[in-house]
């Protein structure tokens, strides 16, 4: 009769657990787009670097990558995003390591951590315009903040 008993205790508290699972976080999202007659705008705050992307006479592009966010668990997701101009008249672009600080390359990653973006300065950036409302964009560079390496080769479309 105990073992009876145990056995349902058992089998009522593995069907009353929620299973944690790939089904309870969202997936990775990626976003490539870049916004005309723009610019980025910077201030700083108490040692920190804030951005705007404000009307303006450069093309501004913007890659968005959306952490995977766990229903469970509070304060765990997080975005990452990378901007950077260049002038209006450009159709092909290639710039490294110090250059890219006058492109105003920039990581920010928003998170339940201390805000602020932060300057690229390692790497490369490398774009060619297909359209009026396509550019592929080739980006190679060390994050700053961050021991990790950003590697892109995508369409990035008109927003």
């Amino acid at each position: 009769m105990k073992l009876i008993l145990l056995i349902l205790v058992l089998v009522l508290l593995f069907f009353s657990c929620k299973k944690g699972g790939v089904n309870d976080c969202s997936k990775d999202d990626y976003k490539y787009d870049f916004i005309n007659s723009s610019k980025i705008d910077t201030t700083s705050d108490m040692g920190r670097l804030f951005y705007q992307i404000n009307p303006g006479s450069y093309i501004v592009f913007r890659y968005t990558h959306i952490g995977p966010h766990c229903n469970n668990i509070a304060d765990e997701g997080y975005t990452d995003y990378v901007v950077f101009q260049v002038p209006s008249s450009t159709t092909s672009f290639i710039y490294q390591d110090s250059q890219l600080s006058g492109m105003l390359v920039l990581f920010n990653r928003v998170c339940f951590c201390v805000p602020g973006a932060h300057s690229v300065v390692s790497g490369t950036v490398k774009g060619t315009k297909i359209s009026s409302s396509k550019w592929n964009i080739e980006i190679n560079v060390a994050l700053p903040s961050t021991s990790d390496k950003l590697i892109i080769n995508k369409t990035f479309t008109l927003q």
